[in-house]
């Protein structure tokens, strides 16, 4: 099975480090937007995402071009 997981915050990745080791032998594809916080955990945890996007900080201009 074929299982994707969008990780989009600190809290999201703690709850689905678990799913995502209890589905071993499966294919899981995890992505997420490059957060310092959400990259370094995820190195720790030994998780390895693809990052799609990055933090686009306080404006919405720069919201939506980091979301693109």
């Amino acid at each position: 099975m074929k299982v994707w997981i969008d990780i989009p915050d600190l809290g999201q990745l703690l709850f689905f480090e678990q799913i995502i080791k209890g589905l071993k032998g499966h294919k899981i594809f995890c992505t997420s937007r490059r957060y310092s916080e959400i990259s370094g955990l995820a190195k720790i945890r030994k998780l390895n995402p693809v990052y799609v996007g990055r933090f686009g900080g306080k404006s919405k201009e720069g919201k939506l071009k980091a979301s693109i």
